[in-house]
């Protein structure tokens, strides 16, 4: 009877296990956070789907990831619409 039972996996194999999975979901994350911002759909499901212990995120990120830019816009800071504090007892400037 003794010998059917399954030996007990070694902390060495359970600390190889929590370190590829810490890992995969930093570079899961990553890649995740990364084709939502791109609007990538196909990448993003394909990311989520698929776990390659991070090699498919990697790709991912450096390979295709980095073609992208992302824009900004500068927000003008004079404004010519009053804010919410302006209106209320405080005066404006107008410009003519």
């Amino acid at each position: 009877m003794d010998q059917l039972v399954q030996p007990a996996l070694d902390t060495w194999a359970i600390g190889l296990i929590i370190i590829v999975m810490v890992w995969s979901l930093a570079w899961k994350g990553f890649a995740l956070w990364k084709a939502a911002r791109l609007s990538n759909r196909n990448w993003f499901i394909a990311l989520l789907v698929f776990n390659t212990i991070g090699i498919l995120d990697i790709i991912y990120l450096y390979f295709f990831a980095m073609k992208y830019k992302v824009e900004t816009i500068d927000v003008d800071e004079t404004s010519t619409e009053p804010t919410s504090s302006d209106e209320v007892g405080s005066e404006t400037e107008t410009k003519e």
